[in-house]
């Protein structure tokens, strides 16, 4: 444990672990921090999905490269916006536009002035 130094964790490939790993890990840690964040990355096929966003607080989907395109349309966006919300519903914490190791030309995203 860390003392209540961690307010959260993102779970890079949080499908790499099964449902009830998950779970366990959850609940035991809100056993101890009740308003710990978990943050998980998930960029597999829909079903995969639903169940991830019913364990973690917040998650982040293959479409969220979309947001820092210069390329996608709003119809794109749009259309992106509408399927998760018929899958997770309107009231899940989707992080869009949000940044990744995995990407191409990242470089050092912790230099003054570096932005995507």
């Amino acid at each position: 444990w860390t003392n209540n130094g961690l307010d959260g964790i993102r779970a890079d490939f949080a499908q790499g672990l099964p449902s009830q790993a998950w779970e366990y890990i959850i609940n035991r840690t809100r056993q101890v921090k009740w308003d710990f964040v978990f943050f998980a990355e998930v960029l597999d096929p829909d079903e995969v999905l639903y169940r991830t966003n019913r364990l973690f607080d917040v998650i982040t989907t293959v479409d969220h490269y979309l947001y820092r395109s210069d390329t996608a349309s709003m119809s794109v966006l749009a259309a992106s916006l509408e399927k998760e919300a018929g899958m997770f519903g309107y009231n899940a914490a989707v992080l869009h536009n949000g940044t990744s190791h995995d990407e191409q030309g990242n470089g050092n995203p912790w230099l003054p002035g570096h932005c995507h």
